[in-house]
């Protein structure tokens, strides 16, 4: 009778692994699909934000920061805005830091 009752423990212990196992796999599936989720729903497109700003309802600064955001989504740094930028001088115009003299 003792090996009888063995084999009914061991035989419940692996039942109980199985679904423990079986568990596990799903937990693990449920985290990485909401890890890896869409999150496209609420974005929008860089064409999308010129015609918004366009049309009037973007301001510069509110485009510039969205612009900012999906760049930054896509994994390259945005380039400064037109308005930071500063043109080159020409020789003998600007000093050695890139500032222009007061004489312009």
């Amino acid at each position: 009778m003792d090996s009888s009752q063995s084999a009914i423990k061991v035989g419940l212990l692996i039942l109980v692994l199985a679904v423990a196992a079986v568990c596990g796999l799903y937990i693990v599936v449920a985290i990485k699909r909401w890890l890896n989720r869409d999150e496209s729903i609420d974005t929008f497109t860089l064409q999308e934000l010129r015609e918004l700003k366009q049309r009037g309802e973007l301001t510069t600064a509110e485009f510039e920061a969205l612009r900012g955001e999906i760049i930054a989504s896509a994994g390259r740094t945005p380039p400064k805005p037109a308005s930071e930028k500063r043109p080159p001088a020409a020789d003998g115009d600007s000093s050695i830091d890139g500032t222009f003299g007061s004489d312009l």
